[in-house]
């Protein structure tokens, strides 16, 4: 037990023996109960953190140990490991409900850095938005690592204000070594089609690595 895990323990004791002196007919509190109040709180602070970082609900349980075994978790989980440590890039790119977004929140929560979740399109709507586009703007460039949810979701016009704020943040990244997620619908020679050639060459680099997800969704599944 680590010395933060024995104050918080002695802090919930010290807290329940207060109330139980207030009430001298109610029992000492089981080992049970408080490791019981423990789990919740460590819960909370799970999902605290979670939200935090625009982990979407519905993905907010995310991680490497919640029972799957897919290939893409398996990828994530070797980026999560090896690769993020070097500052690169990792786009999944796969059909809906093949586990792409699952297997990059639960690299978010495997890595002990700042981290940020966009969807792709909400970030375009803030970049296009004058009063939120500078401080966007220099979150997503700035923060250690990111997450770009369904990734080429918006068309960017070649030239177009879009176009150039996405190729600064990618630039930006690649020349820091600051790592980040990718995920996409999209296949690789579809990329040409929504982005410009400029941005597909920067992920397709020695920075970036794209993993092809297998199979079909498992949403589909039920």
């Amino acid at each position: 037990m680590s010395d933060e895990e024995k104050d918080e323990l002695q802090a919930v004791l010290d807290r329940i023996k207060e109330k139980i002196s207030t009430n001298p007919l109610q029992p000492d509190p089981t080992p049970q109960e408080v490791e019981a109040w423990r789990q919740q709180q460590r819960a909370q602070r799970w999902l605290d953190e979670g939200r935090d970082m625009g982990i979407p609900t519905r993905l907010i349980d995310a991680s490497f140990t919640a029972g799957r075994e897919t290939e893409v978790l398996n990828r994530a989980r070797v980026y999560a490991q090896e690769e993020y440590q070097h500052g690169r890039c990792l786009m999944l790119m796969g059909p809906t409900g093949v586990g792409k977004t699952y297997a990059a929140v639960a690299a978010m929560r495997a890595i002990k850095s700042p981290s940020r979740f966009w969807y792709f399109p909400a970030l375009c709507g803030a970049l296009l938005d004058q009063d939120r586009r500078a401080k966007t703007l220099q979150e997503v460039k700035d923060i250690p690592f990111v997450v770009l949810d369904d990734f080429g979701a918006e068309y960017l016009k070649v030239g177009g204000l879009l176009d150039a704020f996405i190729d600064e943040i990618i630039w930006h990244r690649e020349s820091e070594e600051q790592s980040m997620i990718l995920t996409t619908n999209l296949l690789p020679d579809q990329l040409r089609e929504r982005l410009s050639d400029r941005i597909v060459d920067r992920l397709n680099s020695q920075w970036g690595a794209l993993f092809v997800v297998p199979g079909e969704s498992l949403r589909e599944r039920g």
